[in-house]
């Protein structure tokens, strides 16, 4: 090995053992704090301090398990009753399985894996997707950023598991059923977001509309699993905020019924004229007209408050 080489490996081994240390004495709750190879620290560390001249061939991999504070929204309502919602927190396992490559920290980021039992492999492997893409961002080659990488955890998983806590399971799922949602977002501007409302509406076969500007509406009709797989892929977005305001369910005989229920034909995006200083303010009174137009103006209430009028705007 060149000894520029050597003194790399060797500087970089001390910082991993460094920073592996530090987080095993943080996270020393039996159990919280997993070594994948016992064999290779002791080797890593008689590597560091000179006892041993051949380098490990394994690389220093462990595993931190955390428990994620989980906000959780449940939604109940009937026919004569407004929605009510319960707000409660709860803690969700998450295992962070981390792998220190010999060129970290000075030629190359940790390799991060999010996993947990209550998570399906598709949002696994999205989270993982999204930790890594923050580390890659985050990290400057020769810096320690273990630290960094189990607080963006921290910070963001809990969010994958309350995706669909406000969303209620058919109570007989062999029985197809009819779904109109009503989701509200404080704004929707961001053209990658109103792209994918359509894209998703049309891959789901769904139908309804896109109001964009401030505030956001979307409404989506179709099979209820579709609309609630809609909803899921939404809330993985950066949002300000997004609430769905209601469901509409009906039980139906056979998938085909589905089309008796919808009012809207396609899925596509409002725009009506725009009011405020900054122009982001769709005419709310055009927006009523359309919803009685497609038999539902009984919304325009529920989402802001007020009834609605063909002249009403709203005020910035």
């Amino acid at each position: 090995m060149a000894e520029g080489k050597a003194e790399n490996v060797s500087l970089n081994l001390e910082q991993q053992i460094g920073e592996f240390e530090l987080l095993q004495s943080m996270y020393s709750v039996p159990g919280e704090f997993v070594v994948d190879t016992p064999d290779t620290v002791a080797l890593i560390k008689s590597f560091v301090d000179g006892t041993a001249t051949s380098l490990p061939k394994a690389d220093l991999s462990f595993s931190v398990n955390m428990n994620i504070p989980v906000v959780l929204e449940e939604y109940s309502s009937s026919e004569d009753e407004e929605n009510e919602v319960s707000i409660t927190q709860i803690c969700k396992p998450v295992k962070i399985s981390i792998q220190l490559l010999k060129s970290y920290p000075l030629l190359s980021n940790p390799v991060a894996h999010v996993s947990s039992n209550e998570l399906s492999r598709k949002d696994e492997e999205w989270l993982s997707k999204k930790l890594q893409d923050f580390i890659c961002a985050d990290h400057v080659l020769g810096e320690p950023c273990l630290l960094n990488v189990l607080q963006w955890a921290k910070d963001n998983c809990g969010s994958f598991f309350s995706l669909d806590s406000d969303i209620p399971i058919s109570s007989n799922p062999t029985v197809p059923e009819f779904c109109r949602m009503w989701l509200y977002m404080h704004h929707i501007y961001s053209k990658t977001k109103r792209r994918s409302i359509l894209a998703w509406a049309e891959e789901l076969e769904l139908t309804g509309f896109c109001l964009p500007g401030k505030p956001g509406v979307v409404c989506v009709e179709g099979l209820s699993e579709n609309t609630s797989e809609y909803y899921h892929r939404l809330r993985k977005m950066n949002w300000k905020s997004i609430t769905c305001r209601k469901r509409e369910t009906v039980e139906c005989v056979t998938v085909h019924d589905v089309k008796v229920h919808r009012k809207v034909q396609g899925f596509g995006e409002l725009i009506f004229d725009t009011h405020g200083p900054r122009g982001n303010h769709m005419s709310m009174g055009q927006f009523y007209q359309y919803l009685e137009r497609q038999q539902l103006g009984y919304m325009f209430k529920e989402l802001f408050g007020v009834e609605g009028k063909s002249s009403l705007q709203m005020s910035n």
